[in-house]
């Protein structure tokens, strides 16, 4: 590109706004002041780029304030800028706050605005809102009639409309009535209590929210109403109306109507505004079920699961940051998201504590002690709540002997202390699982954590401590750093040491990609001689180091292109592995898997398309989809529509951190490994030739880094399993040797050939994993447990007795 010619593209970026000849000096003003900086098409970052001289103008006297309105509000209702059009209106809206008008200008302000073909240019709601303290005249109620009838009843103009008819009729409250399942179990309820016009007027104030965000004064009246009502019976209320889901009794495929959001949108909104931690779990549940997606229609309510992010990150304590984080795990909404790492942030500011000590500080006890362990006496009878292999379990006991549930008589006389344990079972479970993802994700932190605080959040925690003493942790104390894991009541180097830690020392999870390879397979060593289990790999993670091939591409990868993966299995694991993708069908549905690494400024992509000819579901979703280019991106504003803006720029993978991209290629990796149709035995039977070349090529083809990882593993493993005499490693093969024949079982993709003739062998996992009691050095890798069950099998294949095996394997 040659200057005229950058020139001329920087010219179509930047278009100069000229203002009329008789333009006021104000107006020349701001429109200098955008001039000066690149187009915007957001309304406030448009008001950021003209703020001094909207303030200059807004300190000016009362009757330049009230022309410089009336001029923009004309140019707004004429062919002009974009940019300009985008500018003024938020700029009107400021203006117009305490501006005093007369009657008479109100009247001409209304004409003004009256244009049937810009009537989504004028600021109406701001208009309405400064006509509120201006005495009614017969002309000014004929002007706003007018202007009723010229706007419609077009999209987005009903309320404009319903405004206009409160200034000129006055306010007319519609009664609180039952719009759906949600609301009419609540109003059958309530009006059978003494209070019941209390109650109701709760709601019909809980109705009248209709901004995203509640001011004080709606608060404290929000408050008010609960305090007539008492907060003990609204709290236990509350539990109730919570409890039963935005849509009881309305069907999986049914969205929250407008009305009946309103409510629950309110309702929520009191109950942050109270700030009572014990409903904070509740008010997660709900947000769950609001955000659950309806296939081909979109989530249940937006609004009010994102009223439930706001409610709790309004509430004091710890508690709610609990339940934030354990939505921000499970919630895949784009807006969602945001304002959910909004809250996490806002909070862990509020507390002088970096974002991932907020999480660790807010994890919940659950009344367990150390140990893991929490024990009540009820009726004679011994509830414990425990952590067991990482999953909580309540179970009870009687003079020593187990029982299967909880006995007759503690569900009768000890009712609410069985409801708290059981509501702590749930919640233990959920948060476990939560956390060990969190610790996961904290790998590619690059932040610490003073050993004193450590020590309290993660290695004595009774919920955390059940992961964090299976990991690797790297200490930090002035210019040394050493390696150290919990043992036998110390913290321990690979070679048994004793490591002593200063209270200031900086704590964070050791990665395989800082160590030497010598330090990797001393704690590998480390790890299986004493039988111990990591959550997930760290000291056996794989790492992945730039290629020769993606040096020669320079900013994308296509070590992962080329597979059919079976798409949603694909959208599964994307959103348990934290990226964003969105299933894909025939309709304009494409979108590109990605992951938002903010810490790093940096965005990944894993480029999908779809396959000419794809299998769709009844929902028209394509079974199948091609996976493409792993490529980086600098974090960006999400793009307005028609905004103009230069192409994305694409990084070099050399630029990229060599962390960042050993764990985004890792989840690229188990992306493929897992969803490929090449792992799936029976794609042949089900699909017959359909991507026939391409699953040969996957199920008997080279081993990928995830695969050759896990034939080191093995290796390792082998020694040890009763079934050694019969097994060894060949290439890309675990070879078992049977009793009628030899089986390669493939460690990519688990697909067994046996030998002689290199026959394919269909195993289809069944129930009763033989590889359970094989101890694996860390949870997580299904298909290394499906290998070692192929080969538990088939080295004793003459104790077979699945017919459909034995067919295959006597067959000459």
């Amino acid at each position: 590109m040659n200057i005229a010619d950058t020139a001329q593209f920087l010219a179509i970026l930047r278009p100069q706004i000229t203002p009329p000849a008789e333009s006021s000096p104000y107006m020349q003003e701001l429109t200098a002041a955008l001039n000066a900086s690149r187009p915007t098409y957001k309304g406030r970052d448009a008001l950021k780029r003209i703020e001094e001289p909207l303030e200059r103008l807004k300190a000016a006297p009362t009757e330049d304030r009230v022309a410089f309105a009336f001029e923009a509000l004309a140019l707004l209702g004429t062919p002009s800028s974009i940019a300009l059009q985008i500018a003024l209106k938020p700029a009107v809206s400021h203006l117009l706050k305490g501006l005093p008008l007369s009657s008479l200008d109100a009247v001409r302000m209304v004409k003004l605005v009256s244009n049937r073909w810009y009537r989504h240019h004028f600021p109406y709601k701001a208009i309405l809102t400064a006509f509120e303290s201006i005495a009614m005249t017969p002309e000014l109620r004929d002007a706003l009639l007018e202007l009723r009838s010229v706007i419609g009843e077009t999209h987005g103009m009903d309320e404009i409309q319903e405004r206009i008819d409160v200034l000129v009729h006055g306010a007319k409250e519609k009664p609180a009535v039952a719009v759906s399942g949600w609301s009419r179990s609540v109003f059958e309820e309530i009006d059978q209590s003494p209070k019941q016009m209390t109650w109701r007027h709760l709601f019909l104030h809980a109705r009248s929210l209709t901004q995203s965000n509640p001011s004080q004064k709606w608060l404290k009246e929000a408050i008010a109403c609960v305090d007539q009502i008492g907060r003990g019976e609204f709290l236990e209320a509350a539990h109730r109306w919570l409890a039963m889901g935005p849509m009881p009794g309305m069907g999986p495929q049914v969205q929250v109507p407008d009305e009946e959001a309103d409510y629950q949108k309110g309702f929520i909104w009191t109950l942050g505004a109270l700030g009572d931690a014990s409903v904070a779990s509740a008010i997660a549940d709900f947000a769950f079920a609001c955000f659950r997606k309806i296939p081909m229609i979109g989530a249940v309510s937006h609004r009010v699961g994102n009223a439930c992010v706001n409610a709790l990150a309004a509430m004091p304590g710890l508690e709610a940051v609990t339940q934030i984080s354990r939505l921000s795990m499970r919630v895949k909404y784009d807006v969602a998201r945001r304002l959910i790492e909004k809250a996490l942030v806002e909070a862990a500011e509020r507390n002088h504590v970096g974002r991932d000590d907020l999480e660790a500080m807010a994890v919940p006890t659950y009344g367990l002690g150390e140990a893991g362990v929490r024990i009540e006496i009820l009726g004679g009878c011994e509830a414990r709540l425990a952590i067991e292999d990482g999953a909580g379990n309540l179970s009870w006991w009687r003079e020593g002997k187990s029982l299967k549930a909880a006995p007759a008589d503690v569900k009768t006389n000890h009712a609410e202390a069985l409801a708290d344990l059981k509501k702590a079972s749930k919640e233990l479970q959920a948060v476990l699982s939560t956390q060990r993802l969190r610790l996961e994700r904290q790998l590619l932190s690059q932040s610490s954590c003073r050993f004193d605080c450590w020590q309290g959040w993660y290695l004595h925690h009774p919920v955390t401590s059940t992961f964090a003493k299976r990991l690797i942790w790297e200490i930090q104390s002035g210019d040394s750093t050493q390696t150290a894991m919990w043992w036998e009541g110390a913290l321990v180097n690979w070679a048994g040491e004793p490591v002593t830690v200063a209270p200031d020392s900086a704590v964070r999870l050791w990665h395989p990609i800082r160590a030497e390879v010598q330090e990797v397979l001393s704690w590998r060593c480390w790890l299986e001689d004493r039988g111990i289990q990591q959550p997930f790999k760290q000291a056996h993670r794989e790492v992945y180091l730039l290629t020769d091939a993606e040096r020669e591409t320079d900013t994308y990868s296509l070590r992962f292109a080329g597979h059919v993966v079976r798409q949603h299995q694909f959208s599964a694991l994307c959103r348990e592995r934290g990226w964003q993708f969105n299933l894909m069908g025939e309709w304009d549905s494409h979108n590109t898997p990605r992951l938002e690494l903010p810490q790093y400024g940096l965005r990944a992509e894993f480029d999908v398309d779809f396959l000419d000819g794809a299998e769709v579901s009844g929902h028209m979703v394509y079974t199948t989809i091609s996976t493409d280019r792993v490529q980086f991106f600098p974090i960006e504003e999400k793009r307005r529509r028609f905004e103009l803006r230069p192409p994305r720029r694409t990084l070099r993978l050399a630029d990229i951190p060599p962390l960042v991209l050993s764990e985004v290629m890792r989840d690229a990796d188990l992306l493929v490994g897992v969803t490929s149709i090449g792992t799936d035995p029976m794609w042949g039977v089900d699909h017959g030739d359909v991507h026939a070349e391409y699953w040969n090529r996957f199920a008997d083809g080279d081993l990928s880094t995830a695969a050759e990882n896990r034939k080191t593993v093995l290796e390792s493993l082998l020694p040890k399993l009763a079934i050694r005499a019969r097994c060894r490693i060949d290439g890309r093969y675990l070879v078992v040797r049977g009793e009628s024949n030899e089986y390669k079982i493939h460690l990519g993709s688990g697909n067994v050939l046996m030998e002689p003739g290199s026959r394919y062998l269909c195993i289809v996992r069944g129930r009763g994993d033989t590889s359970a009691s094989v101890a694996l050095p860390f949870e997580g890798d299904a298909m290394l447990a499906i290998i070692l069950s192929k080969a538990f099998l088939l080295a004793n294949d003459k104790a077979i007795k699945d017919e459909t095996i034995l067919r295959q394997i006597h067959r000459t």
